[in-house]
């Protein structure tokens, strides 16, 4: 759940943070609205961790998390 509240902080207080790592940002992509619906907010860069073979967020989601920073424009890695 770190990874979540670390991605959903970043945006939220997008004024006061200056870095974010994510580390293993589960559950971007569920909920209406989701928290990827938030990720224009974030100013900071970020630094995200998944797992290649973590069953928990599938690779197809990661995708859907770097196409959304991509188009956003913001910082990431």
């Amino acid at each position: 759940m770190g990874g979540r509240l670390t991605y959903l902080a970043a945006a939220h207080h997008a004024n006061d943070i200056k870095a974010a790592v994510p580390y293993y940002p589960g559950g971007l992509t569920m909920g209406n609205p989701s928290p990827l619906s938030r990720t224009g907010e974030i100013k900071c860069p970020m630094y995200l961790f998944f797992g290649a073979k973590d069953q928990l967020i599938p690779m197809d989601q990661v995708g859907q998390i770097n196409t959304e920073l991509t188009s956003k424009k913001s910082p990431f890695r």
